[in-house]
């Protein structure tokens, strides 16, 4: 059983990369890796070749991109692309670990003559159409066909390079942090220049593993403290000349606050679901006034009521805001099938609204209202920053 890195080699399949991509294989494999070589061990192929390819570097660890002066086969499908650049834009896209390497003399000269040409290029074509071109290929193409009409000098130092590879090559360079640069006649050399990168590469994993539980621990916070932080900053926004826009802070909050399966009380691998509720559609906020509870701003496809009295014991704004401490309560409507968590903020209330997907009983609804408001709150700090930004304002409504 395959156990090594999976390492796939992508490169145009001209003649003077063929002896170099089975030597670089056969190093590889001498190492302890597993290479991925589309002429060796791809297996069986599909009804379409570019498919397999994606799928392989899908598979792999590694990706190694070899760019020389040819670029190689244009696609069916796309004839806009080369198969080695659709490989590489899977490479890209599943976040695999690229390593380019260009043949010295084409990185030198892009790097000297083409690049801020093809930058320049690209400026003119967002400033005219205000998107990016379908390929860079699409500028750079006509770029060389100008370089060949107006710039004599130039074309001669580039003309042994298809156009298509100096595309390839700046799309590269603007996704990957190094560009390197080898000698690909020389097949020995490259593969002690691939096995060194690759060897740097293990040492900066190994210090990675010294710390693997923190690192994953990170890795598993890092997009939730984007979306705090996203959140927060809406919040923060919607101050207006000091003043808080409270549509605005019950949308953002409405908009985290999630629907969920319920489930029974089975454990964790044989539980069943046994109801659901949506995501929220709605919020009203309410302040105290005398002996009512006056209206203040809502979210959503409701028509809030305008007031209600303290003593009203069929509101449930009104009973939240009688009932002792700020926490959560539930409430559920068995005719509106509609589940209801209210919140009392200082002297406010606020009520989120939940619709329920099936039909059930406010007596079933209470037997899991536990389970509930684990679902409901399962990330509450969003409504608890809420909260606190709006009991910490002196509102009045206007």
């Amino acid at each position: 059983m395959q156990t090594g890195t999976k390492i796939f080699i992508s490169s145009a399949y001209e003649n003077e990369l063929k002896p170099l991509r089975r030597k670089l294989a056969e190093s590889l494999a001498n190492a302890g890796h597993f290479p991925l070589l589309f002429e060796e061990n791809f297996g069986v192929w599909g009804q379409d070749k570019i498919e397999t390819c994606i799928n392989k570097v899908k598979e792999c660890d590694i990706f190694l991109l070899f760019l020389s002066e040819k670029s190689g086969s244009f696609t069916e499908k796309d004839p806009r692309v080369t198969a080695t650049y659709v490989e590489f834009h899977y490479a890209k896209k599943e976040k695999k670990l690229i390593l380019p390497f260009v043949n010295d003399w084409i990185k030198n000269l892009y790097f000297s003559d083409l690049k801020q040409l093809i930058a320049e290029e690209l400026y003119k074509f967002r400033s005219q159409f205000y998107r990016f071109p379908g390929h860079i290929y699409d500028i750079v193409e006509p770029l060389i066909k100008e370089i060949q009409l107006t710039r004599e000098y130039l074309y001669k130092r580039i003309k042994d390079v298809d156009p298509f590879v100096w595309a390839f090559l700046y799309d590269v360079d603007q996704n990957c942090p190094f560009l390197y640069d080898i000698v690909l006649a020389n097949a020995d050399d490259l593969c002690r220049t691939v096995n060194i990168y690759l060897s740097n590469y293990l040492h900066k994993g190994i210090e990675y593993l010294k710390n693997e539980d923190e690192t994953k621990e990170s890795l598993n916070l890092a997009p939730k403290l984007k979306k705090y932080k996203d959140y927060s900053f809406q919040l923060i926004r919607s101050f207006k000349g000091g003043i808080p826009q409270l549509d605005i802070i019950l949308k953002e909050l409405s908009q985290v606050l999630k629907g969920a399966n319920i489930y029974n009380r089975k454990g964790y691998y044989v539980r069943e679901e046994i109801a659901s509720f949506s995501d929220c559609t709605a919020i009203s906020l309410y302040k105290r006034k005398g002996n009512k509870l006056v209206y203040m701003a809502h979210y959503g496809n409701i028509t809030p009521k305008q007031e209600f009295f303290l003593n009203d014991e069929d509101a449930y704004v009104s009973k939240t805001y009688i009932l002792d401490g700020e926490v959560e309560y539930l409430f559920f409507n068995e005719e509106k099938h509609q589940l209801y968590l209210t919140k009392r903020i200082g002297e406010m209330v606020m009520c989120a609204h939940f619709p329920f997907r099936e039909f059930w009983s406010s007596n079933e609804v209470a037997a899991l209202q536990e389970e509930i408001f684990s679902a409901i709150l399962k990330e509450r700090i969003y409504l608890d920053f809420a909260a606190d930004l709006i009991g910490g304002l002196d509102i009045e409504k206007e």
